[in-house]
């Protein structure tokens, strides 16, 4: 064979073992955990019209929240791995039935741990009650402008849409909930599922709110024309309801 044939074929074979595979299927120690919406147990895809507890046509949106302190689980009550300090995510980012907010955790030993652990809030010590400019950077949960609210720390929820309150069926009547403050924070939830980190497996994780549970499931259900929105007054009680809401009616599946 040629010096120029064998050149032309090493030169080939390099470009084709270098170039990056921009669809891994999965790498070795990474976790995909996707946040997804349903209603009523079905694929939901924001923006579409739903019914509130009076049947009247609604739409969301905004619906975004932090979560923090995640971590995998070994034992309950024993050791565990943490992931994320905190996450922003946007529910409102969704734009199929099939599509979802995706993380991806990276570099978790191998093994198999029993339960996915999850706050709902941003913890006190990273709760900043003014935004600081560069303090975080582009990409970075904390660096969202729009999710602090001046003097009150960052908006731990942010759920808004319209609703057709008036007989010409428009939507026209705001409903506007951001939710902050401390001792609103809500300790951690540990959901039981087996979750096996390996070489040999791809580890998924869905993160399942469903609307319809987050509004109507805990009585009493949320009222949006009665109460369309939040204020320093009921934040305590109302608000408070709110993150609980979120908390108890999250599912995960794998």
């Amino acid at each position: 064979m040629s010096l120029f044939k064998i050149l032309v074929i090493a030169i080939l074979a390099g470009i084709f073992s270098c170039r990056p595979d921009p669809y891994p299927e999965f790498t070795p120690g990474d976790l995909r955990i996707t946040y997804k919406v349903l209603y009523d147990g079905e694929p939901y895809v924001m923006g579409n019209d739903i019914r509130d507890y009076h049947g009247d046509d609604f739409k969301i949106n905004e619906f975004s929240f932090f979560v923090s302190n995640l971590a995998l689980v070994k034992e309950i009550g024993g050791d565990r791995v943490p992931l994320s300090e905190v996450d922003l995510i946007h529910l409102d980012e969704i734009s199929s039935e099939d599509g979802g907010v995706l993380r991806l955790e990276n570099s978790i030993p191998e093994g198999e741990y029993v339960g996915l652990a999850i706050s709902y809030g941003v913890p006190a010590d990273l709760n900043q009650t003014e935004y600081r400019p560069g303090q975080y950077g582009p990409g970075h949960p904390l660096s969202d402008e729009t999710m602090v609210k001046p003097g009150k720390g960052y908006k731990f929820m942010v759920f808004s849409g319209q609703t057709a309150a008036q007989p010409d069926g428009i939507l026209n009547d705001k409903v506007d909930y951001e939710i902050y403050g401390n001792n609103l924070f809500q300790q951690e939830r540990i959901f039981q599922i087996p979750i096996e980190i390996s070489e040999l497996k791809d580890a998924r994780i869905d993160v399942k709110i469903d609307i319809k549970d987050f509004l109507d499931k805990n009585p009493p259900p949320i009222d949006i024309l009665q109460q369309s929105k939040t204020t320093e007054s009921n934040m305590r009680i109302f608000g408070g309801k709110l993150m609980r809401n979120l908390k108890t009616t999250m599912n995960i599946g794998s």
